[in-house]
């Protein structure tokens, strides 16, 4: 073993000096068309071999972090949660590419049985060669694997070892070349022959060099460069195999569905999450009833006109907008009806973390779950939500805990809901029920918790209020409306919906 971590120590020296020459040198400018594919496949499998290496790594601090006993788990003796954490710890890279090392190493490690102890046998030897020969990296092996383990349950062992051994096969042999290199009877490349007909092609990009592109080039050297099989290609042959293996759909398909399901969140990009996953058909028309219910409910009209009624908001909201925010008014109703399970003794609660400076000059970070977000999501989270302050002194110690401050209660809720009906911005179709109860004077600023001081806002209303040049303020007690000037160029306050008694008479429309 001392060995692999000398020669990968050479590797890497070797690794950083030609990338400061390459890269801090801009070498790729200087490069011809040639050189350029000849480095981008000598580079590819350099990846696939670093691939390799961590795969099997991966695998195996899993295999040794599966004790009962915590404190014997390789995890746990290194300082980390498990396997993946050490992953992002020893190499740097992100969760879900430590994942991906992790799945990729199902099925190439032979675990230990529980009642022998003997070492079984990996499931997929074939596409574990191909691995230790950087013909395939991690894509290449979850495209490959993926298909096979799923059918392996209802497999006959002896086709599935065919099946993985076929398609081992392909990922080895896909260019005659590169299945002659690994396999150990290449013939040997003749140096004075470097620039023969046979090593390059006729293409207008070799510059006599010693350079060539496509499959069968020469790096320059004499030697064939070694050009993978796609992961497309390759996944078509496992897929094709897994079908083979699985031909009547043993299982049915509402248990493939019940196996599938899933929803998981990616790490913030860009002040973004990503959403992935799989719903199943009834939770599917749940979720699209929702975003119906929110987005276009039943319309309404009044039988006597407000001449002084104000201008409509015309929605710019693109349909994949409209129901990301349908599906974040979901959430916060959910999370604030109190019929969800607690966590911590709570309801499901966002912790906003914000200094009272930023918060009153609305300028500055606020913190959400170790991610930096704007202020202006402390304001929202704390104008309609709760409020506990929690002082702490220069070096993180906390010094004083407050009450938490609840905002607007039922009763208050359902007055202002009789009087505002819905949302407040004119146009606006979400109704009450919808919408969340918004300070017009801040809770931040000293603004009460009174009915004269909260409208019915929409979340996205709501949520973009400083952004979206619509202004509320309270007179007498009534909500008034200001548009933006775009759309209203005097600039008049108006009251959004005529008083509670125009509102005896409605009809849909």
């Amino acid at each position: 073993m001392t060995k692999t971590v000398v020669d990968l120590a050479e590797a890497t020296r070797l690794l950083r000096s030609v990338a400061a020459e390459f890269v801090g040198a801009y070498g790729a400018r200087l490069a011809t068309d040639a050189e350029l594919v000849a480095v981008a496949i000598e580079a590819g499998a350099a990846l696939r071999g670093a691939e390799a290496v961590l795969i099997e790594v991966a695998g195996e601090v899993e295999g040794r972090s599966e004790s009962a006993v915590r404190d014997e788990r390789f995890s746990v003796r290194h300082g980390c949660h498990n396997t993946n954490e050490f992953l992002q710890r020893a190499t740097g890279v992100a969760p879900a590419t430590a994942g991906r090392w992790l799945r990729a190493s199902r099925g190439l490690h032979g675990r230990t049985c529980m009642t022998t102890g003997a070492t079984l046998e990996p499931s997929l030897p074939g596409l574990r060669q191909a691995l230790a020969a950087s013909a395939i990296g991690v894509d290449g092996l979850l495209a490959a694997a993926d298909p096979l383990l799923d059918a392996e349950p209802r497999a006959i062992p002896a086709n599935f070892a065919a099946a993985d051994a076929a398609v081992g096969a392909v990922a080895l042999e896909s260019n005659p070349a590169f299945g002659e290199a690994i396999r150990g009877d290449a013939p040997e490349p003749d140096a004075g022959d470097e620039a023969s007909d046979d090593t390059f092609p006729d293409d207008d990009t070799n510059d006599g060099s010693g350079n060539g592109n496509g499959n069968g080039n020469g790096n320059g050297n004499g030697n064939v460069l070694m050009v993978p099989i796609s992961v497309a290609e390759l996944k078509i042959h496992a897929t094709a195999w897994a079908c083979a293996l699985d031909q009547d759909g043993a299982e049915p398909l509402e248990d493939r569905a019940l196996r599938k399901r899933g929803v998981s969140l990616g790490t913030p990009q860009d002040g973004l999450v990503r959403l992935n996953g799989w719903l199943l058909p009834e939770v599917a028309s749940v979720m699209q009833r929702i975003f119906d219910a929110i987005d276009t409910p039943r319309r309404v009209r009044f039988v006597e006109s407000d001449p002084d009624a104000a201008p409509v908001d015309k929605d710019t909201r693109t349909p994949q907008q409209r129901r990301h925010d349908a599906f974040a008014t979901a959430l916060n109703v959910a999370a604030a009806s109190e019929t969800l399970p607690t966590v911590g003794g709570a309801a499901p609660t966002l912790v906003v973390h914000v200094s009272e400076h930023d918060l009153v000059t609305g300028r500055g970070w606020a913190g959400v779950d170790g991610t930096m977000v704007s202020v202006a999501v402390a304001r929202h989270a704390g104008c309609s939500g709760s409020l506990q302050r929690v002082t702490t002194n220069s070096s993180g110690r906390i010094t004083s805990i407050g009450t938490e401050e609840r905002l607007f209660n039922r009763h208050q809720r359902r007055a202002i809901a009789l009087r505002d009906g819905g949302c407040v911005i004119p146009g606006c179709t979400v109704g009450a029920a919808w919408c969340e109860v918004h300070h017009v004077t801040e809770h931040a600023r000293g603004g009460a918790t009174h009915t004269d001081n909260g409208v019915l806002l929409c979340w996205n209303h709501h949520r973009f209020l400083d952004k979206n040049g619509w202004s509320v303020r309270m007179n007498t007690g009534v909500p008034e409306v200001r548009a933006p000037r775009w759309i209203d160029r005097e600039q008049v306050w108006r009251r959004p919906h005529p008083p509670p008694s125009f509102r005896t008479e409605v009809r849909r429309t």
